[in-house]
């Protein structure tokens, strides 16, 4: 059930920003590919899924900064970030690692 309908982890990580500014927060991978204990290689993409707990949808992770959250306000923010990994059946078994990079920008 897990391979083909997704794992989910809520509430992950929680991330604070500290901002004299408006900012956005984006969410990217480091490479490409999940580094592996196995010989098969599973990209990112159309795998690992994420977004701000609060959200309804998810954004499709990848090495390209995806908005998680816009125009947040000025000061002090703590939020929860939510995990989902929809890897399906075409890889074997095996740990799968991604560096995850989040960025808050002000606007």
């Amino acid at each position: 059930d897990h391979f083909q309908n997704g794992v989910f982890v809520n509430n992950a990580s929680q991330i604070r920003v500290r901002s004299n500014k408006t900012y956005n927060v984006a969410v990217k991978s480091a490479n490409i590919n999940f580094t592996s204990t196995s010989s098969t290689i599973m990209p990112v993409s159309n795998v690992l899924w994420v977004k701000e707990s609060n959200q309804t949808s998810y954004v499709n992770m990848s090495n390209v900064d995806q908005n998680i959250l816009s125009n947040q306000s000025r000061g002090s923010n703590t939020f929860d970030v939510s995990y989902k990994a929809t890897p399906g059946f075409n890889y074997n078994d095996g740990t799968y690692i991604a560096n995850v990079i989040y960025t808050a920008t002000q606007l």
